[in-house]
């Protein structure tokens, strides 16, 4: 028997006077097993396509995004990609940071124009008693007991680099090196530079050296300034005279304007008329 809707526009068959549905044109008895062999079927398909395998949970999902742009999502089954230890990712959570900072734990000290990482569980020396350091003071950061400096009026402080270089500063006070208002080296201070020379040949032979003159705040900033820059060149000049090559060499004077210490103390006041040579690399 044939059936179909009215509604149904209706096309021409190959015979000319025929007239049949365009789509609703079927056998009634062929329509019934028809859709019972497909929704038997269609429902394995569906249990197949639908439940993710082994394989693929945790894959990233492409899909489309706004005017056709691509955007990329992980599941959450699992990762998305892998990558060595200590690298981050701003699309990873719980474990990674989306920070660009080193991994090494430690505090960022600026010296003024040169920043130093100093590690979290570093020890840091007592500074004298009645004196108070400034945040970030050299003075503050930590040292390390190097034999060849034993008998040398000198300390020394060891840190690295932001950028991962090793650094050692060789503090003098100025009062070691220099009279009161002179640039000139002492002739007393030539027992405690060569020390500092043997140091560095040991332990930073291919080292840049930075020599750096600061003063305390009596006086004014200008006779300050000049003070320092000239007592920063002549241990520049002592140190080329004596077996550094000058090349390797970067003299700065900064004057008053980075102080180690509070200025409430004669020894205070001290720490800052001073001398750093610093070995980078």
């Amino acid at each position: 028997m044939f059936f179909y809707d009215e509604s149904e526009p209706m096309i021409r068959n190959p015979a000319p006077s025929t007239l049949v549905p365009a789509r609703r044109f079927a056998l009634l008895p062929t329509l019934t097993l028809t859709l019972a062999v497909s929704t038997l079927f269609g429902c394995s398909k569906a249990a197949e396509t639908t439940a993710p395998s082994a394989s693929t949970a945790g894959q990233v999902a492409t899909t489309a995004g706004p005017s056709g742009s691509a955007q990329t999502t992980a599941s959450t089954a699992g990762t998305a990609t892998s990558r060595p230890r200590g690298t981050t990712s701003t699309t990873e959570t719980d474990e990674a940071t989306s920070t660009t900072e080193p991994t090494a734990s430690g505090t960022t000290v600026d010296l003024g124009g040169l920043s130093v990482v100093v590690p979290a569980d570093a020890p840091v020396p007592d500074p004298e008693s009645g004196v108070t350091l400034i945040a970030g003071s050299v003075y503050g950061l930590p040292g390390e007991s190097f034999d060849e400096l034993a008998d040398i009026d000198a300390t020394n402080r060891v840190v690295t680099s932001t950028d991962g270089k090793p650094v050692i500063i060789y503090l003098f006070g100025s009062d070691t090196l220099f009279d009161v208002g002179s640039s000139t080296v002492k002739t007393t201070a030539e027992a405690a530079l060569p020390g500092v020379i043997a140091s560095i040949g040991k332990r930073a032979p291919n080292a840049k050296i930075l020599v750096r003159g600061f003063t305390d705040s009596s006086g004014t900033a200008a006779a300050n300034q000049t003070l320092s820059e000239e007592r920063a060149a002549s241990v520049t000049a002592w140190l080329a005279a004596n077996g550094i090559d000058r090349g390797r060499i970067t003299a700065s004077g900064y004057g008053s304007t980075h102080p180690a210490a509070e200025e409430t103390s004669d020894d205070g006041t001290a720490l800052n008329r001073r001398i750093e040579i610093i070995a980078v690399g």
